[in-house]
């Protein structure tokens, strides 16, 4: 055996070594210097602004570069958002990505001992917080002893969340916010709306009465009134309003 090509072994392995240590450093100055992330386009959905979910996504070192961000946010991370059903990344190129936040399907929230229940159109439990997200109405005057999550309340025997839908979906349909939903002693409904107190009553034409309330609000002007709907039907137009001080 040749002596010369035994002593050449440990030095060709060495230099072998030292290359590839090189193409793995310059492989990372490289990434390093042009894979940084540069442009970012967030789409929110409605309970979150683009401040909010960018404070909430942004949370690591390597968040820093494009690819290295999608990958975590679409692969590892779970979306922690009350509400939020998915968070997905596109990865436009190497310096640029897109944000979209896809909204759970939520109608209304209730409080339970501290925490927010947030439930579908069903009264099926989505999500739960501490916190309380603007743009869902908050529903007083029912109760849940329990919940359990993807589970519906039970409140009672009264189908609630059939008239809690119907009336969130009237109030936005005529361009009006329900910023709450009180049930009454007799299951009288209240809904507040943009500092006015609108009293439904319990009856079946809930419809009639909404869809007449921007009309209403508009001949009233400025300020912030009481409107008893509760006799209010197509036969008796009968309606009277107070300003609230």
């Amino acid at each position: 055996m040749n002596h010369d090509d035994e002593s050449r072994r440990p030095r060709r392995g060495l230099i072998t070594f030292l290359a590839i240590v090189f193409l793995i450093l310059s492989a990372a100055v490289v990434f390093k210097f042009t894979c940084r992330l540069e442009n970012v386009e967030i789409r929110p959905g409605k309970y979150y602004t683009e401040d909010e979910i960018r404070k909430k996504l942004f949370t690591k070192a390597t968040d820093d570069y494009a690819v290295l961000f999608a990958y975590r946010i679409n692969n590892i991370a779970k979306t922690t958002l009350p509400c939020v059903e998915k968070i997905d990344v596109e990865l436009v190129d190497r310096n640029s990505v897109i944000i979209t936040v896809y909204d759970r399907a939520v109608t209304g929230c209730l409080e339970h001992m501290g925490t927010y229940l947030y439930f579908d159109i069903a009264g099926t439990v989505v999500d739960s917080s501490n916190v309380r997200l603007p743009g869902i109405p908050l529903v007083k005057g029912i109760e849940a002893s329990s919940y359990t999550l993807g589970k519906q309340l039970y409140v009672g025997e009264k189908p609630v969340f059939t008239d809690i839908a119907n009336i969130v979906m009237l109030m936005e349909n005529n361009g009006l916010n329900t910023d709450e939903l009180e049930f009454g002693i007799r299951n009288e409904i209240i809904v507040r709306s943009s500092g006015n107190e609108i009293l439904l009553g319990n009856s079946e034409y809930y419809d009639y009465k909404i869809n007449n309330l921007p009309g209403m609000l508009q001949a009233l002007g400025e300020g912030s009134y009481r409107i008893d709907l509760r006799n209010y039907t197509e036969n008796n137009p009968d309606a009277s309003a107070r300003r609230i001080e």
